[in-house]
């Protein structure tokens, strides 16, 4: 079955790392049109990264929280770039632009962080405690 690309799918192309990879390739789906990389796949619901991402997101902080607003040694910018150029994540594959949307999608429905702002710039927080 075929459907329209949905922020709401991933496939396991859209990860360079092993893990996510791996989680993705277990509960893949329907097949379709990757939202993210473009590639038509077998699609994972992102709803399933939750618990995986949950720990890592724990490592930033909001820039404002920080040591006057700002990390002397990397940029403050967006969560998902900053898990990006620390952890590597993400496949080039996938769209930067599309990639904004893939955290709301994760935790969409979560009542605990359902009104956090994942575009307001971040630092890590081990590097600003």
């Amino acid at each position: 079955m075929s459907t329209r690309p949905s922020e709401d799918f991933c496939c396991d192309e859209c990860f360079d790392h092993a893990w996510l990879r791996a989680l993705a390739r277990e509960n893949k789906g329907h097949t379709g049109r990757c939202y993210y990389c473009g590639n038509c796949a077998a699609l994972t619901a992102v709803p399933l990264f939750r618990n995986g991402l949950l720990n890592l997101l724990k490592d930033y902080v909001p820039a404002f929280d920080a040591n006057g607003g700002c990390d002397p040694y990397l940029p403050s910018v967006p969560v998902i770039e900053a898990i990006q150029r620390d952890w590597k994540l993400f496949s080039t594959r996938c769209s930067p632009e599309r990639l904004q949307r893939f955290l709301p999608a994760v935790f969409r429905g979560d009542p605990v962080s359902h009104e956090r702002d994942f575009g307001i710039p971040v630092v890590p927080f081990h590097r600003n405690a």
